[in-house]
């Protein structure tokens, strides 16, 4: 309250250094009474007075007698510059004073304050996100675990430039991490700026940055992930699955058999599923139209859920993840690393979903893929009008999952036939 008082009483000094100076004005580019009846109700508000702000009374003062307002507010800037530069060395020092009382609740000053305790007082700011403050806590945790009993003065250039260096170019198996490095230099910069109201010599950390980024030779990345399993690598893929867990087995041939995104798969549970009707229902909140989807299922992924409804008594999770069936599947890398030392083919769950895609667009038309996997369709025809069935999608499902099992190398059994193929291809 205190300093809100004081800022009011700043603002109204400053406010009145401008109406005087603004008052010498004559011609067009005088302000009316209204202008200044305007700033002065910015005043007993206690706004906080910007050059845009002294513009915008004073285009509200020069709205009703010219248009050419916006034009002749702008010889209010050079007086506003004036005046701001007394407001900001004026709220400099409230910061510092309020820093200062921060500082003497943590039991630290100036000098002895650790980088640990300077960064919990920049985080303290309220200005941060929750996942940016999760994502800087773990970049600190990982780069800056041996400084961070450091005294925060101490940290000079000369310091630090060893440790950005290292994240820049990488070290220990660990990749090069330009945009992490940047992180910490931003961190560090906020971290002193939180406590001296200064910022290190910031020039000389994104010299330094630059200069590594040019320098050191950064070896492109070999692509692990690949954007989906070829054909001839289908059968290698499907073979190193049998050796896996029965739970994420079936989990990821679920995935490649139908489409599904992760989490539309993942989170799946009984309540969605009919084994009656081999439908399963996509509810609005995990399918990306936002609306609830019906999928009806070929044979061996009715035959898949059929075998986790066996293996799973007593879960409401179709992938439970624990004994207990609480939890449920939410991303299987490690079975995916698992099945790459297998056979040297890394499929996360989106490659799956995409292999499915490849393999149902070479016996279907576009639409019906889309139908499938839950696309927008093409049009507004084919949104509101092109209904079908769950039995009619089931024919679609089926054949698309038969050419997935046949890249496969595995045995098919279509249960009815498609009614729409691709010209050409064979029924």
């Amino acid at each position: 309250m205190a300093n809100t008082s004081r800022r009011a009483a700043l603002n109204e000094r400053v406010i009145t250094n401008w109406l005087a100076s603004i008052a010498g004005i004559e011609g067009d580019h005088a302000l009316s009474d209204t202008s200044c009846r305007g700033l002065r109700l910015r005043v007993k508000r206690g706004e906080r007075l910007t050059r845009n702000t002294v513009r915008g009374a004073a285009n509200w003062g020069w709205r009703g007698r010219d248009k050419s307002a916006r034009i002749r507010s702008a010889a209010i800037g050079p007086l506003a510059d004036v005046g701001l530069g007394e407001a900001r060395s004026e709220a400099d020092t409230l910061r510092a004073e309020a820093r200062t009382k921060t500082l003497a609740r943590g039991g630290a000053t100036a000098d002895t304050i650790t980088l640990t305790q300077a960064l919990e007082l920049h985080y303290g700011t309220g200005r941060l996100k929750a996942s940016t403050l999760t994502e800087y806590r773990r970049v600190v945790r990982i780069h800056l675990d041996t400084i961070l009993s450091t005294p925060l003065i101490k940290l000079d250039p000369s310091t630090l430039a060893p440790i950005i260096r290292r994240v820049i170019a990488g070290s220990e198996g660990k990749r090069p991490a330009p945009s992490t490095a940047d992180k910490l230099i931003k961190l560090i910069r906020a971290a002193r700026t939180a406590v001296y109201a200064e910022t290190l010599d910031e020039r000389f950390l994104l010299d330094v940055t630059t200069a590594l980024r040019r320098k050191v030779a950064i070896k492109p990345c070999q692509p692990r992930l690949h954007a989906v399993i070829h054909p001839e690598q289908l059968p290698e893929w499907w073979s190193a699955t049998e050796a896996e867990d029965p739970l994420y087995r079936d989990f990821l041939r679920f995935l490649v058999l139908t489409g599904l995104r992760k989490m539309e798969a993942a989170a799946l549970s009984w309540a969605e599923v009919d084994l009656n009707r081999g439908l399963v229902t996509i509810p609005a909140t995990r399918a990306k139209s936002g609306r609830d989807r019906e999928r009806a299922l070929g044979q061996a992924t009715w035959e898949i859920l059929l075998r986790r409804r066996k293996a799973v008594r007593g879960s409401c999770w179709v992938f439970p993840t624990s004994l207990n069936g609480r939890g449920h599947i939410v991303d299987p890398k490690k079975a995916v690393a698992r099945i790459e030392k297998r056979c040297s083919v890394h499929a996360s769950s989106h490659a799956l979903r995409r292999t499915f895609v490849s393999r149902a667009r070479e016996v279907l038309e576009r639409e019906d893929v889309a139908w499938l996997v839950g696309h927008a369709v093409a049009g507004v025809t084919e949104e509101h009008y092109h209904a079908r069935s769950p039995e009619a999608n089931r024919k679609y499902a089926q054949a698309a999952e038969s050419a997935v099992l046949e890249a496969a190398g595995q045995t098919t059994t279509v249960v009815a036939p498609v009614m729409r193929l691709v010209s050409g291809a064979a029924a």
